[in-house]
């Protein structure tokens, strides 16, 4: 297991990239009008939520149940699932501020279903944010 040092933590809440401001749906489709490739994966639970709710179907979603810490109203995450019916589904277990070897393999494990033709849910026991890493890390560049 990987755990964040306080540098690196610091290091990586720095938005990176171009930064879309906004609200809801409106945000995910403006911020996709600049994606040329009809792949894509979402982290979180609330941009999980506004790209499903706009009608796209992203490749991976990744999500935990909560936002900024705390558990969300279960709607959200009711609607969440039911917008992913029919995606594989995979669970991994990565407590806040670390990176597990399960959380790895779950990601490594989605991206194969991926390019076998799978749209794939994974959620997270513990926080989902540093997920991003690995996916950075193993998806094909661009």
């Amino acid at each position: 297991m990987l755990k964040l040092t306080e540098e690196v933590r610091r290091f990586v809440k720095k938005p990176f990239g171009r930064v879309y401001e906004g609200n809801g749906v409106e945000v995910v489709k403006r911020a996709l009008d600049d994606v040329n490739d009809s792949f894509f994966v979402c982290v979180g639970d609330i941009v999980s939520y506004y790209a499903l709710k706009s009608g796209l179907k992203p490749s991976i979603v990744v999500f935990d149940g909560r936002s900024v810490r705390q558990k969300l109203n279960s709607s959200i995450v009711d609607d969440i699932l039911t917008l992913t019916d029919g995606y594989e589904s995979l669970t991994a277990k990565n407590p806040a501020g670390c990176i597990t070897e399960d959380l790895v393999e779950k990601i490594y494990t989605a991206i194969s279903l991926v390019f076998n033709g799978e749209n794939v849910r994974v959620f997270v026991l513990g926080e989902e944010d540093l997920s991003v890493m690995p996916l950075v890390a193993l998806l094909p560049r661009g």
